[in-house]
């Protein structure tokens, strides 16, 4: 099996890829932020990450989003540099900043020339890549942009939660982007036995409001405007209320890939 042609064709087969995504960016944002916030991300995988660096240490961090890396690392190292195409995800990362130390770059990773970044001690990618077509392009230009290390985090399986809704909803099986096995696997066929660590995370679903929880998943299923009371009903039934959210708990693994280049 070529790993890279198997990652592409999940890539382009998603499910989540082909409904497109629900909301209007600045509504993802803060969607996006909620989730971060209650599952207590990153948590762990950040303390796990940090242990390799130091204050002399530059991190690039791909897919830097809002900054759940990019901001904490800045306290501890020399330099981030952080690639983000969205500007409203880099609008709230820059809201956020409270150092001088970020160099931000507002491309994709994939048109990012490498004389535009010099090399770094770290390249990070934490569960930013499920949408890269070109996997082996990417990594090659990672592991040709560190010094030192390659840091992936990435899922672990797919979210029981979006499987139970696509069967329910959709009457067909849901379609889950690439996952940890084809990412060690594609690496593997590069000539690349990487370190891996597997971590328990939070995978919880949270929205503000049941309007914020049926608005995502009506366009997500492409549902028909006559079957809003049934996922109303269906949403309700699996989310519960706390401090002023509805979630529905759910629990999973990432995996710390780490790739260390000789020295």
């Amino acid at each position: 099996m070529n790993w890279s042609d198997e990652w592409r064709k999940l890539v382009l087969g998603s499910s989540l890829r082909k409904k497109g995504d629900p909301f209007t960016s600045g509504e993802f944002v803060e969607w996006y932020d909620l989730q971060l916030e209650h599952n207590n991300y990153p948590g762990v995988l950040l303390d796990k990450v940090q242990r390799h660096l130091n204050k002399h240490s530059t991190v690039l961090d791909i897919g830097a989003g809002t900054g759940a890396f990019a901001l904490p690392l800045a306290r501890l190292v020399k330099a981030v540099t952080a690639v983000e195409p969205s500007v409203e995800m880099l609008t709230c990362l820059r809201r956020k900043m409270d150092t001088t130390n970020i160099r931000i770059i507002n491309k994709r990773w994939e048109d990012v020339g490498i004389e535009e970044i010099s090399r770094h001690d770290m390249v990070l990618a934490a569960h930013s890549l499920y949408g890269t077509v070109d996997i082996e392009t990417a990594l090659k230009k990672m592991l040709s942009a560190t010094k030192t290390q390659v840091c992936l985090v990435i899922g672990v399986g797919p979210v029981d939660f979006y499987a139970d809704i696509w069967r329910r909803f959709r009457a067909e099986e849901y379609h889950p982007p690439p996952s940890f096995i084809h990412l060690y696997n594609v690496l593997y066929q590069l000539g690349i036995a990487a370190n891996v660590e597997m971590v328990k995370v939070s995978r919880n679903q949270v929205y503000l409001n049941i309007e914020q929880a049926v608005k995502r998943w009506q366009t997500r299923l492409d549902l028909r405007p006559e079957r809003e009371d049934e996922l109303r009903e269906y949403l309700l039934s699996c989310l519960e209320e706390k401090e002023g959210v509805l979630y529905r708990k759910e629990e999973g693994k990432s995996a710390i890939i780490s790739v260390e280049l000789p020295v």
